[in-house]
């Protein structure tokens, strides 16, 4: 299964990077990003690299770290590659291939997602969204059994531009986990919610921030997440 699931994702990026050299880099960027969790008292750092080719082939490979519950530790999380190509059904309808390959200490994960989103009105877009995780490694159990764990993933997104500047968005995210495993509020489901805006300064800065409900964390505390952030345009 890791070769196989390594083997995809090389080949996904192989063809899709293919493509780009007859494209055009329409956009690119870095962003830098710091999140608390308050259940499992965490901070986490961001630093991504990302670009859209010819608006429709988006890349990105990102690295984060945890920096404990004080800003003094530096333990390499995981790293990670994502890619979609956006292919337009309809003028307002598109639809969005794509794949996350991340890897880190305990192993890799592959995992593929499909979206479908319809622009409403020119400042408003729903997009809904499937995606499977497969963790190319192994975990224990509620059977305190070694086996690979995996997961299912339904997203909904409400996106507005509320002006040429200001733009918000509402995420929705419902999680089944498989039946041997549990997330921290004991069940082999959950939900968050994700609240997030961002202001465009000008044509390189646009600092944002999210405000999410995560559940429950792996202690069994409630999980709120604050993450603040900024790209930088080039």
């Amino acid at each position: 299964m890791k070769k196989l699931s390594l083997l995809c994702a090389m080949v996904n990026l192989t063809m899709m990077s293919s493509s780009a050299l007859a494209m055009n880099i329409t956009d690119s960027w870095l962003n830098f990003r710091e999140a608390y969790m308050s259940g499992s008292d965490q901070f986490q750092t961001k630093i991504e690299y990302g670009m859209k080719v010819d608006d429709v082939l988006y890349f990105s490979i990102q690295n984060t770290s945890g920096q404990g519950d004080s800003l003094d530790e530096f333990n390499n999380r995981y790293n990670e590659v994502e890619s979609n190509y956006k292919i337009p059904l309809t003028s307002r309808l598109y639809f969005w291939p794509g794949f996350v390959f991340n890897w880190g200490s305990n192993g890799s994960a592959f995992d593929p997602y499909v979206k479908l989103g319809v622009q409403v009105t020119d400042n408003f877009m729903l997009i809904a969204g499937y995606r499977y995780n497969q963790n190319n490694y192994q975990s224990t159990n509620i059977y305190e059994n070694q086996t690979e764990d995996a997961n299912q993933e339904i997203n909904l997104w409400a996106d507005v531009n509320v002006t040429d500047r200001i733009w918000m968005e509402y995420n929705f995210t419902y999680h089944k986990r498989d039946s041997n495993f549990r997330y921290g509020n004991g069940t082999t489901e959950n939900y968050e919610h994700t609240i997030a805006l961002s202001y465009k300064v000008d044509d390189h800065f646009t600092p944002y921030i999210d405000v999410s409900q995560l559940d429950k964390a792996s202690n069994g505390d409630d999980e709120n997440r604050v993450r603040i952030g900024l790209y930088y345009h080039f």
